[in-house]
């Protein structure tokens, strides 16, 4: 049958690494410049702060690459992803500051 060929491939045995992980540190890049905003799900009366956010988003990224027994590509592609988005915000905004400036500087001299 079709949808069983498709269900196995697709679902039980597919390894996929894709746009998520991106998407990821997007989200927590976000998340760690503004720690205090306040974050509440559409259509329900729940509300935390994006520092709570992250702390959940981890959390159950970290479950799920422990104890899913499929899927932990992605699961550690996704915590990768939200690593490197809150590096980001946390130094790396600074380090490409700095790169740019030294960068321009050396223009600046080179080329005037």
């Amino acid at each position: 049958d079709g949808t069983k060929q498709w269900y196995q491939r697709r679902v039980r045995g597919a390894n996929s690494v894709g746009f998520s992980n991106a998407l990821y540190a997007l989200l927590l890049f976000e998340l760690a410049t503004v720690p205090d905003a306040h974050i509440g799900i559409v259509f329900t009366d729940i509300h935390f702060t994006a520092q709570q956010a992250v702390y959940g988003i981890v959390g159950i990224e970290l479950i799920l690459l422990l104890f899913a027994r499929f899927h932990r590509i992605d699961s550690f592609g996704h915590l990768m992803g939200a690593l490197y988005g809150w590096w980001y915000a946390r130094v790396g905004k600074e380090i490409w500051t700095d790169f740019r400036d030294a960068i321009a500087d050396e223009l600046d001299r080179v080329l005037l």
